[in-house]
Order: structure tokens, then C-alpha cells, then sequence
């Protein structure tokens, strides 16, 4: 659960900043769920 609930903190402040801070764990999580310029296809 707290797993969980970090990585939700991460990720509400990241958006919630307009996307340029970077939260205290984002260079742990952010490689998870987030590639910025990535290009499928």
C-alpha cells in the first residue's frame, strides 16, 4: 500500500506542477510509466 501511495504522490506532483518539477522519487518511478518523447510506430 505505501508502494502504491508513493507512487501516486509522484505523479500527482508532477502533473500538478505543470510537469516541470521533479518530485523526490521521480527518478525511481518516472522511467515506470512515463518516456517523454517516445514515439510508437
Amino acid at each position: 500500500m505505501e508502494l502504491a501511495d508513493i507512487v501516486a504522490r509522484e505523479g500527482y506532483e508532477w502533473t500538478r506542477s505543470g510537469c516541470t518539477v521533479e518530485p523526490k522519487f521521480w527518478d525511481v518511478v518516472s522511467p515506470r510509466f512515463y518516456a517523454r518523447g517516445f514515439l510508437s510506430g
